[in-house]
């Protein structure tokens, strides 16, 4: 019997060494992301030797082609139990973003290979339901790529995006001086250091979404 491995930090477990296997080696590898994984941080996340994992697979070319097939497999199988629109799109994103933000690059000319057909119809479901609506059959297929483009460049949702050098710094340009001449500026810089951490991904798709609903709202009118 496989005893599995936490996949929720790295560092080598007291005791008998881990023991691991292919499955183990493929979530962990999606867990960092294909796009910058290497066999030994796949062998530190998962507490174990670099040398353990040739015992189940070849090397990063391997890993990266069974973690692409086990991707796929989940994005054939989306679904949305959404009525609306809007609920499928933001349940869209959330899948573009947890499986592929970290992986696009590498498996972009593997979206497009041969397996493309039945990746085709991920999108269909949310393309009726905006057609529904009243957009144009471009306007729709405008739609989906473009949260499909907000999701994949949004970065890891465990990771906040690099908002903190930003504000540091603007801080250090505007100086203590700069509230009379740039008001609104630092006013904006203040709020977001005090607030920390930022996510924007909420706010990203919030503002596409709300564009899209505006363009539907037009497209009603005009029907």
């Amino acid at each position: 019997m496989v005893c599995r491995v936490s996949l929720a930090h790295g560092g080598s477990p007291r005791g008998r060494p881990a023991r691991i296997g292919r499955p183990d080696i493929v979530r962990a590898a999606l867990h960092l992301g294909l796009d910058a994984v290497s066999m030994q941080g796949i062998a530190e996340h998962l507490g174990v030797t670099t040398p353990a994992l040739y015992s189940h697979v070849s090397g990063r070319a391997e890993v990266v082609e069974l973690a692409a097939t086990e991707l796929r497999g989940r994005l054939r199988t989306f679904a949305s139990a959404a009525d609306d629109w809007r609920g499928w799109l933001e349940d869209f994103a959330a899948l573009v973003r947890r499986h592929l933000a970290t992986s696009a690059a590498t498996l972009i000319d593997g979206l497009r290979g041969p397996e493309l057909s039945s990746r085709v119809g991920i999108g269909e479901r949310g393309l009726q339901l905006l057609l529904a609506e009243g957009l144009t059959p471009t306007e729709a297929g405008y739609a989906v790529w473009l949260v499909f483009r907000v999701a994949i460049t949004a970065g890891p949702a465990r990771e906040a995006p690099p908002f903190a050098g930003l504000v540091d710094d603007t801080g250090a340009v505007l100086g203590p001086g700069a509230a009379g001449e740039l008001p609104a500026t630092a006013a904006v810089q203040r709020a977001l250091a005090e607030d920390g951490p930022h996510d924007t991904f909420a706010f990203d798709l919030a503002a596409v979404l709300d564009g899209i609903a505006a363009r539907v709202a037009t497209a009603g009118r005009s029907r």
